[in-house]
């Protein structure tokens, strides 16, 4: 009797199933490209993370803030207001009394004192101006209409030829230590003479200074030949003590503000009296309190008719 063959059962009697090779590595590339993507998701996963740390550490400082401000912080910051009149004060006729030029000095405002030559005190108030900051101006001494009115040893005159003038000129300078400007003392006659005018600015020009025309004539040529000659200039607009009064000094301070609010600035001129000194200490502060700004007339300036800016 021949004996049964055996077949390729399992235990439980199943047919085995015969070795295929390739069934395995099908399931294993399926393991590998499953691993893969596991750590391909993570590694995408934290990337974001970190790339949102990112933009919260750049976010603008204004999101944390209330809904209400966040359109206030994000818009750009507001123009300041425009800029007040502006009022450049000037005090002629210094030198005579060192310690009232101190008081003047110490009213803490941008002033400028116009030194007249050879006075007692005219360098040494110079100086004291300089080291404080003042603006220095030499008062440059010219002939009036007038005959009879006296401007001083040393003022200019039509009768004077140019090397007359240019001597003049320099010997007045050297009252005014670092003087950085020029207006004229007197100069009613003088101030008209175009030729004569231009001259002086010539020397202006020169010494690197500015002038300031005093208009103590209503046809005075200074301003005008500075300004065809391309000189740093300025004009008085208001004489604010030609009456010794407080409250008349008050008033024509109050005038020199008018004209400020209508052109933008405005020079004023006063001399050293003590009315002066009393009525600019209680007016300036309250045109300041109204807007107006007390600035060197150096900020007044014209050159070659463009004025420079207010400071």
């Amino acid at each position: 009797m021949t004996k049964p063959r055996r077949s390729g059962g399992t235990r439980d009697g199943r047919r085995r199933p015969r070795f295929n090779p390739w069934d395995y590595l099908q399931e294993a590339a399926l393991a590998v490209i499953l691993l893969a993507l596991i750590v391909l998701g993570g590694y995408l996963l934290s990337g974001r993370q970190a790339d949102q740390g990112t933009m919260e550490v750049a976010a603008p400082s204004y999101v944390n803030t209330p809904a209400d401000k966040q359109i206030e912080a994000a818009l750009p910051p507001a123009r300041e207001p425009p800029a007040g009149p502006a009022i450049a004060i000037i005090v002629d006729d210094m030198g005579a009394d060192i310690a009232l030029a101190q008081k003047f000095l110490a009213l803490d405002i941008p002033i400028a004192l116009a030194i007249l030559p050879g006075l007692p005190h005219s360098k040494e108030v110079a100086l004291a101006a300089h080291s404080r900051g003042a603006v220095v101006m030499l008062h440059l001494p010219m002939e009036p209409e007038n005959g009879e009115a006296n401007p001083g040893p040393g003022a200019l005159t039509t009768a004077q030829d140019d090397a007359e003038i240019e001597r003049r000129f320099a010997d007045a300078l050297r009252w005014a230590p670092g003087a950085q400007g020029v207006n004229n003392h007197m100069g009613s006659r003088f101030t008209e003479d175009a030729a004569r005018m231009k001259t002086v600015l010539e020397l202006v020009r020169r010494q690197g200074l500015f002038f300031v025309d005093s208009r103590t004539s209503a046809d005075s040529a200074g301003y005008r030949v500075a300004r065809e000659m391309g000189l740093p200039a300025a004009q008085r607009d208001v004489f604010l003590d030609n009456e010794r009064d407080v409250e008349a000094i008050t008033a024509q301070i109050e005038e020199l503000f008018k004209k400020a609010a209508r052109r933008g600035h405005a020079v004023g001129i006063g001399h050293p009296y003590p009315e002066t000194l009393e009525a600019l200490r209680l007016a300036l502060p309250r045109l300041q309190e109204r807007g107006a700004r007390v600035v060197p007339v150096t900020a007044l300036l014209v050159d070659e008719g463009h004025a420079a800016a207010a400071r």
